[in-house]
Formats: structure tokens, sequence, C-alpha cells
């Protein structure tokens, strides 16, 4: 039986020893590091330690030494690339985690309903609430959001760091119709703990948070510390499914198109390319390893500072609206 965590930890941050870092070429983050500075200080934060990096690849070094010295709080500024690089070091060693989303999708913090303004996330933050979430694994790695192959790889594949910079959000789109007319159809072969499928797709998912790809919701009723994976199959379809399918991408509702197939109460995957190439997997919006895929779930296994609102369900309009009907 799946388990909700309820929010109910408090951490004073004006005693605990808070570090600070941002990264600095994430879309948002040179233009915010002073800022978050400012506005956690103003809320009463024990910021003792300040990193701007403008190097990326620094940052799981750098978090990896600061657990190894002890600190058990820390805030970082940058994007859902950003917080996934680091959740291995995080894992099993009573760190709190919080995230200013300064990125370009942002998902972590919109499943952990963080406001969008810097200093509104510090003021969320400086509150001290915490609770325990979920993180998905594929092959030993630890993730926050989602890992998938097909066309989501596609997408970043054609989707650079400046277009992100340049236009935030509006990238993905961009390379999403760059990708739809390279992307070809794979057969896959998904065995579950309890059946194994051979199936045709052109985008698989394995779910572990609410949302992925700049706002696309997993499921309605999604959540991030179920104990559960969400495994989505988009089948092929032509230009008028894809069409159809696409409208419903942010409410949730295109979960019941018939071309897309949803396996709930997932804890194990092996994930295997029958036909159509080895391919590379999206984690969290990098390319990371490659098929073949072995999934699972660490339950509770990380700490974030969250807000009030936490608690409710980010989104079901199944609760007051019929299922869109295809």
């Amino acid at each position: 039986m799946s388990q909700v965590t309820d929010v109910d930890n408090q951490v004073d941050l004006g005693k605990v020893p808070v570090v600070l870092i941002v990264n600095t070429k994430a879309r948002k983050g040179q233009e915010f590091f002073g800022l978050a500075r400012i506005a956690l200080h103003a809320a009463g934060v024990n910021v003792v330690e300040n990193y701007p990096l403008s190097h990326a690849k620094r940052l799981p070094g750098l978090v990896q030494s600061l657990v190894e010295r002890g600190i058990k709080s820390i805030v970082l500024g940058g994007g859902d690339g950003s917080i996934s690089s680091v959740v291995d070091y995080l894992v099993d060693n009573d760190v709190t985690l919080g995230v200013l989303p300064l990125g370009t999708a942002n998902d972590f913090a919109r499943t952990l309903h963080m406001p969008n303004i810097v200093e509104d996330a510090c003021k969320v933050i400086a509150q001290g609430r915490t609770t325990k979430i979920d993180l998905g694994i594929v092959n030993n790695r630890h993730y926050i959001n989602v890992a998938s192959v097909g066309f989501g790889a596609a997408v970043v594949e054609y989707t650079s760091g400046d277009s992100k910079k340049l236009l935030g959000s509006l990238a993905y789109p961009l390379a999403a119709a760059r990708a739809a007319f390279h992307h070809r159809p794979f057969t896959a072969r998904l065995t579950f703990s309890n059946q194994t499928i051979e199936t045709q797709a052109i985008h698989i998912a394995v779910a572990n948070g609410c949302f992925y790809g700049g706002g696309v919701l997993v499921t309605p009723n999604a959540r991030i510390d179920d104990n559960e994976l969400v495994v989505t199959i988009f089948e092929p379809m032509n230009a008028v499914e894809l069409g159809e399918v696409s409208l419903h991408l942010r409410d949730g509702l295109y979960v019941h198109h018939p071309k897309v197939r949803v396996f709930r109460k997932v804890r194990k995957l092996h994930l295997d390319i029958v036909h159509g190439g080895q391919k590379r997997i999206n984690v969290d919006g990098e390319l990371w390893s490659h098929t073949p895929a072995e999934f699972g779930i660490a339950n509770n296994a990380l700490k974030v500072f969250v807000p009030e609102e936490f608690g409710l369900q980010v989104n079901d309009p199944t609760s007051t609206h019929t299922p869109y009907k295809y």
C-alpha cells in the first residue's frame, strides 16, 4: 500500500548552518544569485557560505564535499538538471535540500509547490518546513522527475543550452517540432514484477515526480511521495492523434487517449529495445546512459524544504470534470 508523506518536520534555519549554491549558468542564475543572498539573510536564514558556480560540472563535487564536511542544509538555485546531478550525494545523509527554481523547466520545483519568484521561494525555505520524497532510480542513478527514452530524449538532443537561455520554456516545443521530423517508432520490451509486454512506441516515460518536459503532468493524481513509479507508453500516432494528445499534456487527460498506456504502482522495471537500436536515456532533461535500463524507486529518500501547500494534490481535474473523450 502506498504511503503519502506528512509535512510535519521543522528546522530552525536561524541556528542551523546553511550553504547557498547557485548555478549561474542556469537561465536565471546570474541574475538572481545576489537577490537570493539578500532574501535569505532578510528572512533570518543562517547562510554561512555562498557559491556562485559558472561551471555546472563542479556542482556534484562541491555538494559531495559539503556533505562530507557535515553540512546539513543546502539551498540550490538552478534547474532540474542541476538538482538531479547532486541527489546521489544527498541520499541517506540526512541533508535537507532547498530549491530555488532558476532553470528553464523547473518541474521539480513545480512538483514541490515552490513559488517561482525567488524572494518567495526563499521565504518558504526560511520557514523550515520539511518532508521526505521519493527518488527514481535508473541504472543505479537517482533522479527526481522522470527518465525516458524515445521522443523525449530526441527533444533534449535538439535543445541547446543557448536556446534554453534565450527562449526559456519555448525552447522545448521548438525542439519537439524538429524531433518530430526525425524520430522513428521503436519496439520495446518492458518487464514488470508481474508481467512482460512488448509494444511499439515513440516515447516511454518512467516518472517519479508529478511534472516533466516543462509542465507535462504525469497523471492527474500524480505524487512524488507515494512510493510508486508511473510508466507511460506513447504508441505510434498520426498527426491528428498527436495533436489530440498534445492538447492535454498539461492537464494530464492525455492518459485517456487510446494510443497512451499507463502503468501505475510500479516499483521495478526492466526496459530493453527489441527493434530500433539502442536508445539514449533522458534523465531529468539531460542525456545520460542508454538502454537496456533497470528502474526502481527509493522510498522517502530525499528531505526537502516545502511550503504548506505541498500536502495538497498537485492537480486532479477528474475530480470535477469528466475525463476527456477522444
